[in-house]
């Protein structure tokens, strides 16, 4: 009995150790933001897309919930997405799927249906090629797989992920929750889900998929059947606080616990992540700005980078030489990162 004791304790100690373990950075770069002298009205801005030479920015506040700016003129151009109720109207928060080259999927996230378009890159204009599509009301975040699977997140008993066909039926659950805290893994999936809420990313070369919560980050690589978890790491220690019934839960963070990951992207290369290393329940009161962590697709750390303006939002071009980001100046300023010489080990 009392060597039963000693292991136990023993592996109480080894599980504290792994779960109190930080991510450490051999490299770290402080990097000045260049600021956009055309940022226009944005409200508040959600996430940023790439489709050379255009920025597609999501909004939150404000008459449209799409923005495009043209980086070769440094200047905004349009507003899309009017907001309103009707069949060619928006309501925030929506989300911005690329497909295959200039192919854009605009989600409605919490009206749950998608709207599918082909974007022209000579005057950007969008053009509709499918009706808009109602999908399930469990779902939250989507990410294209192919053109015609995706992966969502959601609100889901049989799995941490669904996948969708091309019209957005669900084909079959796949995937776990994160079980960092002791006893983690005998919550309900409602609140697991409300505090692990993912972000995606994919790596077409190798089929990889990203998926990240604010202290989690997991590699899958897809396969004809189901996705398979390759690496989970525990980017930050986390706690938190659920409550739930029938139709409804929440959870909340400690208040010692950082905000963690915001925003995720990623190229064929490396995984950016947008870190709010903040402990603090409300925006206005943090003092620490956001970090660029970037990881390889083995989950190795390359290097932090810590801007001079606090970051909202951001996405990598294709060849890994630039950050373009929306910083707060103080109102939303369109910005960009230099980083050819960042990340180079």
């Amino acid at each position: 009995m009392k060597v039963y004791y000693v292991f136990y304790l023993f592996c109480i100690f080894l599980t504290s150790c792994s779960f109190n373990k930080e991510i450490k950075f051999d490299k770290i770069e402080h990097i000045k933001c260049i600021l956009s002298q055309d940022s226009s009205l944005i409200g508040t801005p959600l996430e940023m897309k790439l489709i050379n030479p255009y920025l597609l920015i999501s909004d939150f506040r404000g008459d449209s919930m799409l923005w495009i700016y043209n980086i070769e003129r440094n200047k905004m151009i349009k507003r899309e997405m009017p907001i309103g109720i009707g069949p060619e109207e928006y309501q925030p928060p929506i989300q911005i799927l690329l497909l295959d080259e200039n192919i854009v999927n605009i989600y409605n996230r919490w009206h749950y249906n998608w709207n599918l378009f082909e974007f022209n890159t000579s005057n950007a204009l969008f053009q509709r090629i499918q009706e808009r599509k109602s999908i399930s009301t469990d779902i939250d975040m989507l990410l294209p797989i192919t053109n015609c699977r995706y992966i969502a997140s959601g609100r889901f008993k049989d799995g941490r992920y669904a996948i969708l066909d091309s019209i957005g039926n669900i084909t079959n659950y796949c995937g776990d929750y994160p079980s960092f805290l002791p006893g983690e893994e005998s919550i309900d999936n409602f609140p697991r889900f409300m505090f692990h809420q993912s972000q995606f990313a994919y790596n077409k070369e190798n089929n990889y998929i990203l998926s990240v919560t604010s202290h989690v980050l997991d590699i899958l690589k897809d396969t004809i059947n189901t996705p398979i978890l390759k690496k989970r790491i525990l980017l930050s220690p986390y706690k938190y606080k659920y409550q739930y019934g029938d139709d409804w839960a929440s959870a909340q963070r400690d208040k010692n616990t950082e905000r963690g990951v915001v925003r995720v992207d990623a190229t064929s290369k490396y995984i950016y992540l947008l870190y709010n290393p903040n402990t603090m329940q409300t925006k206005e009161s943090e003092t620490k700005k956001n970090e660029i962590w970037i990881f390889n697709w083995k989950g190795e750390p390359i290097k932090k980078i810590i801007p001079d303006y606090t970051i909202d939002c951001f996405c990598v071009d294709e060849w890994d030489n630039v950050i373009y980001c929306i910083v707060e100046a103080p109102e939303p300023t369109i910005a960009k990162m230099n980083i050819r010489s960042s990340i180079k080990k």
